[in-house]
Parts: structure tokens; sequence; C-alpha cells
């Protein structure tokens, strides 16, 4: 299967009211695929065709590292939140933490701000219930000109909250991570159902604090 032929059949598919391929369709097509198919299409020409070359990538491939393997060639063409994103479902967790931090932090490092993101959603997966992780991984976030990328970086915090939650207040108390991360870290910790309310209200105070101390600074 070719583009061209890959593109027909899309084009067969009705639409959503966010002009997206409903979900299930493009799983379809997804299982459909054969590798020759895959490496057949020729990523960075269309958004539907790379999201379909991303997903099979990681739906395909059972372990990480083989999922990782098949991605590497098309890293360079991810260019929404939803190519990184959908990656979530096929990652076991947790991850072996040691063996993927470089991986991670090479990805972190990348010019494409969608692969900087894939590395700090990767660390979701990670065992967010060590402090020693906690920590290492804390070292690791930091300012960022691109939205999606901080996106990520709260995603991540709030994960922390879930799994550690003293641990991640305490650390965002006193240390300091870019308050444009953190404040994204502290709404997503609101938004979760897997925080308890009492929580919630400490998390409020949190935010409070650390806005007085982001306002002190920048007069």
């Amino acid at each position: 299967m070719n583009n061209s032929e890959l593109l027909d059949r899309l084009s067969k598919i009705k639409r959503n009211s966010f002009k997206q391929i409903p979900n299930k369709d493009i799983n379809e097509i997804v299982k459909s695929l054969s590798p020759e198919d895959v490496r057949s299409l020729v990523p960075g020409i269309h958004d539907d065709i790379d999201l379909i070359i991303f997903k099979w990538c990681f739906s395909s491939n059972k372990d990480l590292p083989d999922q990782l393997a098949a991605i590497k060639p098309y890293l360079k063409f991810m260019n929404s939140w939803y190519d990184v994103d959908m990656c979530m479902a096929y990652i076991s967790s947790p991850i072996d933490f040691d063996f993927y931090l470089p991986i991670c932090q090479k990805y972190i490092s990348d010019k494409n701000p969608f692969v900087r993101r894939l590395g700090y959603v990767i660390l979701i997966k990670a065992d967010l219930s060590n402090e020693d992780i906690l920590n290492r991984i804390f070292s690791l976030i930091k300012e960022d000109g691109d939205h999606n990328v901080r996106m990520a970086e709260g995603w991540l915090i709030s994960f922390m909250f879930i799994k550690s939650f003293d641990f991640t207040y305490n650390f965002l108390l006193n240390d300091t991570i870019p308050y444009s991360i953190s404040r994204i870290g502290l709404s997503k910790g609101l938004d979760s159902y897997q925080i308890s309310s009492i929580d919630k209200l400490k998390i409020k105070k949190l935010r409070r604090v650390l806005f007085d101390k982001h306002t002190k600074n920048v007069q």
C-alpha cells in the first residue's frame, strides 16, 4: 500500500465534528497494515498518514525497545501532541528507568518540541513511587519555549502527585521548578479524580504560595 492508496481509503471515511477520522477507523487501518505496507508509506506529506505510521509502530510492537526502534526513523515527522500522547496506551509500566533515562534525556534535548514532549511522556510510565527516581526526574524538568512541552512537564508532575503526593508537594514547596511548569502540574493535579479532596486543598494552598513567590521574584 502506498500513500495514494491509503489516502483514497481515508477519503471514504466520514470524519467527526472535529474533522478528524474516528479512532476506531484509524485502528482498523493500522491493524490491516503489514510491515511492508508501512515501509512503502512516505512520511511527512500528510498528517493522517504520519499518525497511522506512529500508531502502527507502537501497537504492532509489544515491548518499549522495539517500539522506540520502530519509531526512530519517523521521530522528525512528529508534529502534534496527539501523535505523542496516543503512545501512552501502548507503553507498559513501570519502565526500566535506568535503561530509558538516557533515551529520554536525548529526546528532551531534541530540536523537535514533540520529540521533547515524548521524552517527558515516557517518564510518566516510570515508578513514580520511588523517591530516587522522582529526584532524578525533577532534575530534568526545565523551562521550555514550547507550550506543548511545558504541558507534558506539568502532566508528569500531576502523575507524581498521584503516586507520591507528600514528596512532590514538599519538593515543589522547597525547590525552584519554573513557575510556568509547576502551575500546570498543580492545575492538572486539581483536575485529577485520583487525588483526594483533602490533598486538592493542599494543592490550592501550594499554588498560592508558589504564585506569591513567583510574583515577588519578578518584581
